[in-house]
C-alpha cells in the first residue's frame, strides 16, 4: 500500500538521489583530497630535500660519510620519508637512510620503489659552489586512492543514513498527521 502512493514513490526517489548525490560527492572529495595532499607532500619533500641537500654538499666534498649519514639521519622525526640515499657524482652510494632495515650502502639502489603506488621517489641534485657533487634520493610514502576513498565513503554513509532517518520521520510524521482523529469534534480525516 505504500509503495504505490505517490507519496512512497518520492520517499524511494529522494532516497535514490540522497544516496547517488553521497557516492558522488564522496568520489569528488577522493580525488581532490589526494590531489591536494600530494601536492603539499610534493612541496614539503623539496623543501626537505633542499635542505638536506645542502648539509650533504659539506660532507661529499670533505668525503665524510658519518656526517653524510647523520645528515640523513635528521629524516628520522618526519614519519613520512621510507627511505633516503646519498649518491656522489659518480653514482656510488655515499649514505642511506632507510625506515625498515638497517642494509647500509648495500641496499642503496634498492630505494628507488617507482613501482609502489604508495610511494613517491624524488630526486635533488647535491651542488657544491655551483658544481653538481651528487645527487640526494628521498622516497616518500603517499596515501593511496583507494584509502582516501574508503574514508570519504564512511563519511557519505553516515550521511545518508541520517538523510534517511530524517526522510523517515517527515513521512511518517506527515502519514500520522494524516490519518489521525481530531479529539476537538471527535471526528477522523482519512
Amino acid at each position: 500500500m505504500f509503495r504505490s502512493s505517490l507519496r512512497g514513490k518520492l520517499a524511494v526517489l529522494i532516497a535514490g538521489a540522497s544516496f547517488c548525490t553521497a557516492v558522488l560527492a564522496a568520489a569528488a572529495f577522493s580525488g581532490w583530497d589526494v590531489t591536494r595532499y600530494r601536492h603539499e607532500r610534493q612541496v614539503e619533500r623539496s623543501v626537505v630535500a633542499g635542505i638536506l641537500a645542502g648539509q650533504a654538499g659539506r660532507a661529499l666534498a670533505l668525503r665524510d660519510r658519518p656526517a653524510a649519514a647523520e645528515v640523513l639521519g635528521s629524516l628520522r622525526a618526519d614519519q613520512g620519508i621510507r627511505n633516503a640515499a646519498i649518491f656522489d657524482a659518480g653514482g656510488e652510494c655515499f649514505a642511506v637512510f632507510s625506515r625498515t632495515d638497517g642494509q647500509g650502502c648495500a641496499g642503496g639502489a634498492d630505494i628507488y620503489s617507482d613501482e609502489d603506488e604508495a610511494a613517491a621517489v624524488s630526486k635533488t641534485e647535491i651542488l657544491r659552489g655551483g658544481e653538481r657533487v651528487g645527487m640526494l634520493v628521498l622516497v616518500s610514502s603517499e596515501r593511496t586512492t583507494a584509502s582516501v576513498f574508503a574514508q570519504y565513503v564512511g563519511e557519505a554513509a553516515l550521511i545518508l543514513a541520517f538523510s534517511l532517518l530524517a526522510g523517515v520521520y517527515k513521512i511518517s510524521a506527515s502519514f500520522r498527521a494524516n490519518h489521525s482523529c481530531g479529539t476537538i469534534y471527535g471526528e477522523c480525516r482519512v
